[in-house]
């Protein structure tokens, strides 16, 4: 039985047949989100749209580039005859073409200035259905009689003899009749935060739910019914219930049979919380039994290998997953390969080897789809999508994506429904749409705790924290971080612990300026060879170390970062991302103007190509080349304009107003004059700046601004807002950021 939830069809009858007037003015709306080449090309086919058929396109544009029929119809809400003639005329426009069995935007670009014109609650809400509905896919997909969804793959028991032979450690025996008191003492794992995760942590708890019939004392006849509903639950998205049920089952008295699978489903909940050292003990529990069959020995083997991964035991995973690649025996051992070579990725990504990487999980990708046993876990494709975000290749990371998503609405189970929205977000912030980076990752977050996945909320506050840097937002960047901070181990291991130390100190820098950020990462400056996954994963942290190590005249610690960067370029040499991002590096160490000018152009992501530009003004303006120097700062101000990202624009901006450029900012339509609406761009920043208690002073020197300029600009919000004091102004943007 699939599960409902009580979110409300949004409503997008802003755009209504009767009411013609607004097509232009959409049409204008999205053409002036498009670069200037496309303009004309794009008008013809934006002005055929009907008014009905806008309505469709900004469903669509929500859901993705390529979108089916029934899709686009349930998210609407509408009869799927009420919404073909809105597809016929999208279709007539041009601005979606027929793909096969789906339909897809003709343009990416003319897509994401669609989805930009959605008003904010809209898209919100939009959002929040499309992810509802995956995940009431996803559980109806779920045969609640199967086995449960696991982490990939099923395989048969380990070789006991042989185990001794990896290294490993052999379970201890424990007598037949006899409790086992390292599960039954161990903490639980926190498997759901329930609806409303987000609410005040003070606010009284739920009522505990009536008891049903499945409270009642588990008796040793009914051990096997007790599995089948925990699967029905689990199927039911009722994580916490099935966890309950099965920890109950566990610790009363009980025979042997059944008990493999009771364990196993307490290990794939506490490795979807987040909790790998549970998921390692529930997962040994398996291999403790008299009797283990093929599926759930693979099982138990996957999730015990990926239990160590993300516990740290880096040492011991790679022992059992070679000598499972080595051919250790075992019944469906085959079939716990995809585990092996997953995890033999994740310690290649640690060690910088991109080559190994992309190998390992393109060979756990297709062992997951070729095994015996079913595999409902997207986490090789997914693995694999980040690792192309990662070096560049965009294409790949989107047909990766796709397919994640189709696997889990098809059968993956709720458990995995945040993980398609927040890669989106990865994705988004790769290539420089932050707004869309923004809402995905919301969206995804929302997801995870609602269904208690905290493996998965790390990556979307990542994404969310990054965002709010780019923009300047300095205070919800740190909210980010201090959640991440409370959120599992295991989830932050997976998306990579030094990237958000590496976030941190960009935040750091921000408020109090280079020497903060040089002592938030002296650890990777020290030792920058423990640290080469941030160095391939982000292609801007190996320049930005170095940059902040020359700015407070740490040449030592810049030149072993540009060392370990080259070598880590020569290694993977086939990858022009990790070469770039050496020679970035070596262009800043050697003041090197003109390769970081080329770079500027052929840099693969956004945000690379724009810190190499602006790299590039600075060292020209310094050696006496402003007319080029300029010409590469109104470059980086264009890019980083056009990403949103408020902060770094500001930067620029200034630094060509040092420059004298006479750079001309963006026309805008005509403003209030007063309200939150009648402010700029640079009076918001200086409100959001003073409302977080900040002393002009500081507020110049955050925006790269003269203290005169702050007062002036202040002076100004006050006249606007009608406020008198800065307290005054504080509650006014605490009401805002309420209501917003």
């Amino acid at each position: 039985m699939a599960v409902t939830h009580d979110v409300p069809v949004p409503d997008t009858s802003y755009l209504q047949e009767s009411d013609a007037p607004v097509v232009p003015a959409r049409v204008r709306s999205v053409l002036a989100k498009l670069p200037s080449r496309l303009q004309g090309q794009q008008a013809p086919s934006l002005g055929r749209v009907t008014p009905a058929a806008w309505r469709l396109l900004d469903v669509a544009a929500v859901i993705g580039p390529t979108f089916a029929v029934e899709e686009a119809a349930e998210v609407m809400g509408e009869p799927l005859g009420q919404v073909m003639p809105l597809l016929c005329d999208a279709l007539a426009s041009g601005v979606i073409v027929a793909t096969g069995e789906c339909l897809t935007f003709r343009h990416e670009l003319v897509r994401q200035a669609i989805y930009e014109g959605v008003p904010s609650p809209i898209r919100m809400a939009l959002h929040r259905r499309i992810g509802d509905r995956d995940v009431e896919l996803a559980d109806t997909a779920v045969d609640p009689h199967a086995d449960l969804p696991d982490a990939t793959v099923g395989a048969d028991s380990p070789d006991v003899a042989g185990a001794d032979d990896t290294g490993l450690r052999q379970p201890a025996t424990w007598p037949a009749d006899s409790p086992e008191p390292v599960l039954d003492d161990a903490p639980e794992p926190v498997l759901d935060d329930g609806p409303d995760a987000d609410a005040d942590a003070d606010a009284d708890p739920a009522p505990a739910p009536a008891p049903g019939p499945e409270s009642v004392p588990i008796v040793v006849d009914r051990l096997g019914g007790i599995t089948t509903q925990v699967k029905a639950r689990l199927a039911m998205g009722d994580r916490a219930g099935a966890a309950d049920l099965a920890r109950q089952a566990l610790a009363g008295e009980r025979p042997q049979d059944g008990l493999a699978e009771l364990h196993l489903e307490l290990a794939h909940l506490s490795f979807l919380a987040g909790r790998p050292d549970q998921s390692v003990l529930h997962a040994e529990a398996v291999f403790r039994q008299a009797s283990v069959g093929a599926a759930a020995g693979a099982r138990a083997e996957v999730m015990r290998l990926f239990g160590w991964m993300l516990d740290g035991q880096l040492t011991v995973a790679h022992r059992r997953a070679e000598a499972l690649l080595g051919g250790a025996v075992g019944p469906g051992s085959d079939d716990a390969l995809a585990g092996a070579f997953t995890t033999l990725a994740f310690i290649a990504w640690d060690e910088g080897r991109v080559s190994d990487t992309i190998g390992f999980l393109q060979a756990a990708v297709r062992r997951a789809d070729d095994a015996k046993f079913p595999v409902r876990c997207p986490l090789p494709r997914f693995a694999l999508a980040a690792v192309y975000l990662a070096v560049g290749d965009f294409r790949r990371a989107c047909n990766l994506h796709a397919a994640g998503r189709d696997r889990v609405r098809r059968s993956a189970g709720a458990g995995w429904a945040a993980g398609p929205a927040i890669l989106q977000a990865r994705l988004s912030l790769a290539t420089g749409r932050l707004g869309a980076a923004h809402d995905e990752a919301e969206a995804g977050l929302a997801l995870a705790r609602r269904h208690g996945t905290d493996l998965l909320a790390p990556p979307a506050l990542l994404v969310l924290a990054f965002v709010a840097l780019m923009r300047g937002e300095l205070g919800r960047a740190e909210a980010h971080l201090e959640q991440l901070d409370e959120t599992s181990p295991g989830g932050r291991a997976l998306a990579g612990a030094t990237s958000f130390l590496w976030a941190r100190a960009q935040l750091a820098e921000a408020r109090q300026g280079p020497n903060a950020a040089f002592g938030v990462v002296a650890a990777v400056y020290k030792d920058p060879a423990t640290h080469r996954r941030l160095l391939v994963a982000e292609p801007a942290a190996a320049p930005w170390l170095v940059r902040t190590a020359l700015a407070v005249g740490e040449l030592s610690a810049a030149e072993r970062i540009a060392a370990c960067v080259e070598r880590l370029a020569a290694d993977n040499a086939p990858f022009s991302v990790v070469v770039g991002s050496g020679a970035h590096a070596q262009a800043l160490l050697n003041r090197d103007a003109e390769t970081l000018e080329r770079l500027g152009t052929e840099h693969r992501h956004p945000w690379a190509r724009a810190a190499a530009c602006e790299d590039a003004g600075d060292l020209l303006a310094q050696g006496g080349h402003r007319c080029r120097g300029r010409a590469q700062l109104e470059r980086a101000l264009a890019a980083n304009e056009q990403m949103g990202a408020s902060y770094h624009a500001a930067r620029v901006r200034n630094r060509l107003l040092e420059l004298g450029s006479g750079q001309r900012r963006s026309r805008h339509s005509p403003r209030p004059v007063s309200g939150w609406a009648s402010l700029t761009d640079a009076e918001r920043r200086v409100t959001d700046l003073v409302a977080e208690g900040l002393s002009n002073p500081k507020v110049a020197e955050r925006l790269f601004l003269s203290r005169h300029t702050v007062d002036f600009h202040l002076r100004q919000v006050f006249r606007k807002l009608n406020v008198g004091s800065r307290v005054e102004l504080a509650r006014l943007v605490l009401v805002r950021d309420a209501a917003a």
